[in-house]
């Protein structure tokens, strides 16, 4: 029956830097239905903190917490370096489990976790939560229905503020567990611009370290051919002084243009289409939105549509796994074309000789 109602029992592990931006929605994405019944971290300090926001028990040991409170949905919101392990322990215990992105650090751990929810039946999915974003929606449902023509470039640009501060737990910034800019913060807006304009082909890339000291960087720019032809560039920092900037993406097609920008992508900035079908009037208004901060407000549509299908027993995610794989095979043909020095192909063989591994 498609309207039977499921109490959603939630695990939370890690209560670190995302876990503090869940804390600000959660009046918005739990409630007595769907309700945080026990949290984990390595850190006893953060997990008894959000143990008590949450009035539920906590744990270090999140293998310990699984088997205590048995839970039914698994968010993971830990180091990215430990998603895969994480989550495959959950999966194998036929557990349904959220993942922040990425949704693990290589293309053949994130086949592998795709492979075994199959197997097993449970829900798997990664939060790219921007592509929920009003004016990421509008905009994707015009180019599916061809009102812009011919797209002739689209373009990505993150200019974000970290200072060294951030790169000194012990995570942030290294190879194993994380990567630099691209893997950590714009891997949102590489998911969205392969949303928005299709697959990516070939890609040529160059990282430095700009003001910060980390193993990977702080600072990339690269340059895209896009399978329907088009080309496409990106500019991606955390080394923007002194806050964060901006998330742009922008554009340009045969019968119009559109700049989308704000802290999230979060704010209509222009827009020009030919067709005169299309009602402009107060458009930027109705599809933009104030956000917070860089994570936006999206989780909160992800959350919505998550539960609705899960308390109707429907395990159908609200991030498409193959295409969250796809963008992590971008990831990695970026890194790897920085490491050639040269264009890289986006397929199953352009894999980095550094990231996700032990330097």
């Amino acid at each position: 029956k498609t309207n039977y109602k499921l109490m959603q029992n939630i695990l939370i592990i890690g209560c670190g830097r995302v876990a503090e931006h869940y804390k600000y929605i959660s009046k918005k994405i739990f409630s007595k239905k769907n309700k945080v019944i026990a949290v984990a971290d390595l850190d006893l300090d953060k997990a008894r903190n959000f143990g008590n926001f949450y009035n539920c028990n906590y744990y270090l040991d999140y293998q310990l917490a699984i088997n205590k409170e048995n839970p039914n949905l698994i968010i993971i919101l830990t180091p990215s370096g430990s998603h895969f392990k994480i989550a495959m322990y959950c999966l194998k215990k036929k557990l349904n489990t959220i993942v922040e992105k990425p949704m693990a650090m290589t293309p053949s751990e994130c086949k592998k976790l795709i492979n075994i929810a199959k197997i097993n039946k449970v829900l798997l999915s990664t939060i790219f939560q921007n592509r929920f974003n009003p004016s990421i929606v509008y905009m994707k449902s015009l180019i599916d229905k061809n009102y812009f023509g011919k797209i002739i470039t689209a373009n990505i640009r993150l200019r974000w503020a970290r200072y060294q501060s951030y790169y000194e737990d012990g995570w942030h910034g290294t190879w194993k567990n994380d990567g630099g800019v691209i893997n950590q913060q714009c891997i949102h807006h590489i998911d969205i611009l392969r949303m928005i304009n299709g697959n990516i082909l070939e890609v040529c890339a160059h990282g430095i370290n700009a003001l910060n000291k980390l193993e990977a960087e702080d600072t990339m720019t690269a340059l895209f051919k896009f399978k329907n032809n088009s080309i496409g560039t990106l500019e991606a920092t955390t080394a923007a002084r002194p806050h964060d900037i901006e998330a742009n993406l922008s554009l340009t097609a045969e019968k119009g243009y559109f700049e989308i920008g704000g802290i999230a992508l979060n704010e209509l900035k222009k827009f020009h289409l030919n067709d005169k079908k299309i009602n402009k009037k107060n458009l930027t208004k109705k599809i933009s939105e104030s956000v917070p901060g860089g994570y936006g407000l999206s989780h909160i549509r992800f959350f919505k549509k998550l539960f609705y299908s899960l308390n109707n027993k429907n395990l159908s995610s609200p991030i498409d796994n193959q295409s969250a794989l796809e963008t992590t095979k971008i990831i990695h043909a970026l890194y790897l074309s920085d490491e050639k020095k040269r264009w890289i192909k986006v397929d199953n063989k352009s894999i980095s000789n550094r990231l996700g591994k032990d330097l």
